[in-house]
């Protein structure tokens, strides 16, 4: 009797993030960003020990584990999350997280990670708010810069120096 009253006040006690990022590698860490700038409470799921290293050194909420771990899912309060992004590259990872946030969190937003088209249309018919094909990404990035840069080798040059510092 007296375990069930603790173990609800822990659950109580759990702390709550706006903002979850599975996958700090792939691009993850360029979330990061603009989670500061939305909410101050956001936390990062990896399973890469160098990463959780890094992320401990930076002061960065973090919890080392799997997306397919249900009891890290409930473990992490995710049912109150309001934006989830999964860079996971894994189709299976990723309509496991769809299925399970369509279930129990259907209201937050939901972005995923595919690796083409086929595999994005299958998460969005599973409730995927929106799916990145980071080629497509890339290449319509890298076009829009094509149409800035007037050509210019100078104008690249910048370009390709930015990229190498991040």
């Amino acid at each position: 009797m007296f375990e069930r009253r603790k173990a609800r006040n822990d659950h109580e006690k759990r702390k709550r993030y706006d903002l979850v990022l599975f996958g700090y590698q792939r691009g993850g860490h360029e979330f990061l960003p603009v989670f500061r700038k939305v909410s101050n409470k956001f936390l990062v799921i990896d399973y890469d020990p160098s990463v959780i290293d890094f992320l401990e050194q930076k002061s960065i909420d973090y919890v080392y584990g799997d997306a397919t771990d249900i009891d890290l899912l409930d473990e992490i309060n995710l049912r109150h999350s309001k934006l989830i992004v999964s860079t996971i590259t894994d189709q299976a990872t990723n309509i496991g997280l769809a299925k399970w946030l369509e279930t129990n969190n259907p209201y937050s937003v939901f972005i995923a990670t595919a690796d083409n088209s086929a595999e994005a249309a299958e998460l969005y018919d599973l409730g995927a708010s929106y799916v990145m094909l980071p080629h497509y990404i890339g290449s319509e990035k890298i076009s829009s810069f094509i149409k800035k840069s007037e050509l210019k080798k100078t104008a690249f040059k910048k370009y390709r120096e930015e990229h190498l510092k991040k």
